[in-house]
């Protein structure tokens, strides 16, 4: 195995003005609360270039929502790929 991979999912949901928000890794009660969700966008990256490996929408968004959850979404696997490392580290 070359690298590891991180999935993260963002749920698009409509406030009651019609502006979307971004909510990354949603748990199920706040899903079960959300009414207006719009979309729920996956993203899998890969460790080492941070490339997509795979990606999913469900729902529907646009172009632009979709760029600000792939943002997040890489942004946040940095966290995730730390720590990966610090737990390879302790155990090695």
């Amino acid at each position: 195995m070359k690298c590891v991979f991180a999935g993260l999912t963002c749920a698009v949901i409509k406030d009651d003005k019609n502006k979307s928000h971004i909510i990354l890794d949603a748990d199920s009660v706040t899903m079960r609360k959300a009414s207006n969700i719009e979309a729920q966008v996956t993203f899998v990256f890969e460790s080492r270039k941070k490339d997509i490996l795979a990606s999913h929408v469900t729902g529907k968004c646009t172009e632009e929502v979709f760029q600000e959850c792939l943002r997040i979404a890489k942004n946040a696997s940095d966290k995730i790929f730390q720590f990966y490392r610090e737990v390879v580290q302790k155990k090695f």
